[in-house]
């Protein structure tokens, strides 16, 4: 009689812990690889944010504000009012040409604040006719605080800047404005700290260096006053 033997092959032990510590490693590589290309697209998508509300939040000022003054009736209502100053701006404007400045949209004022009492602070539009009322064009910007800024306003008469709050008869000087304006991203990317210092075109800082997680764009403008001093 003949013996049959049967050798039955497997793992062993040592081979089955290379295999788990290859396993590992190729995972640890896969998880790294996706966190770092998820990082790098969130970074991009906030960027994107804030190219896109920093020339919409521009956008609007620089369209009203290079209406102020627009006054065809020469009733002497239109111009920049008494509370015009470098971190915010309030102008007048008769739009629908019928003697007065009390109608929506052309008695408007920006500047920054949290109004919602949600502790995000932002660009704010205020409608003072025909009854006040204030709205956010963006929802990303740096608390209003002792060295930051975030949205600063130099007026010009001709290359030298007025002083601000500009006040009486300045007011009617203003031919140019310039708008400097900082927005920062949602959210804070904790691998990354932000120790830039912001200013506005005349060299002045308006966001000191805040060393956080939060990124910052800054955009500026120059706007012509066509409505200003006409009868100069």
């Amino acid at each position: 009689m003949s013996s049959l033997f049967v050798r039955k092959n497997g793992f062993t032990l040592v081979e089955l812990m290379v295999a788990l510590f290859l396993g590992t490693i190729a995972a640890t590589g896969i998880y790294k690889t996706y966190v770092s290309y998820s990082t790098a697209a969130d970074t991009h998508e906030q960027a994107l944010e804030l190219q896109q509300n920093l020339r919409v939040s521009m956008s609007y000022m620089e369209k009203e504000i290079r209406m102020a003054g627009f006054d065809p009736t020469e009733s002497g209502l239109a111009g920049f009012f008494a509370t015009t100053g470098d971190s915010s701006i309030r102008f007048k404007m008769d739009l629908n040409k019928d003697g007065d400045v009390n109608d929506q949209g052309e008695d408007v004022g920006y500047f920054v604040a949290g109004p919602d009492g949600d502790g995000l602070y932002g660009l704010c539009r205020t409608d003072f006719k025909p009854s006040v009322s204030t709205r956010y064009i963006n929802k990303n910007m740096d608390p209003p605080a002792a060295g930051v800024m975030p949205l600063n306003f130099v007026y010009f008469e001709t290359t030298a800047p007025l002083t601000t709050p500009v006040t009486g008869g300045d007011l009617e000087k203003i031919k140019v404005v310039e708008i400097s304006m900082v927005l920062r991203s949602a959210n804070k990317d904790h691998s990354y700290t932000n120790t830039n210092s912001y200013t506005n075109l005349q060299g002045t800082q308006i966001v000191a260096a805040q060393n956080d997680g939060y990124y910052r764009r800054r955009v500026t403008a120059m706007v012509n006053v066509r409505n200003m001093g006409l009868s100069d």
